[in-house]
C-alpha cells in the first residue's frame, strides 16, 4: 500500500527559487524529493556542528 501524500505550497524569493531549481535539476531530484529531504533533515537532524566538533544523532 502506498504511503499517503499531502501537499505544501509556499512562496519564496525568485532568486532562491532559481537556485533551488538549478540544484534540484543538477542532483536529478524532483522538487518533492528535495523538499521532503530538506524538511526531514530540519525536523530530524542527523548531526550538528558544535564548536568544530561533529555530534551524530542515531535514530532508533
Amino acid at each position: 500500500m502506498a504511503e499517503e501524500k499531502k501537499g505544501i505550497t509556499v512562496k519564496i524569493d525568485a532568486d532562491l527559487h532559481a537556485e533551488v531549481k538549478a540544484y534540484v535539476e543538477s542532483q536529478g531530484l524532483t522538487m518533492a524529493e528535495f523538499v521532503s529531504k530538506a524538511l526531514d533533515d530540519e525536523l530530524h537532524p542527523k548531526m550538528i556542528m558544535n564548536g568544530g566538533t561533529t555530534i551524530l544523532f542515531m535514530q532508533h
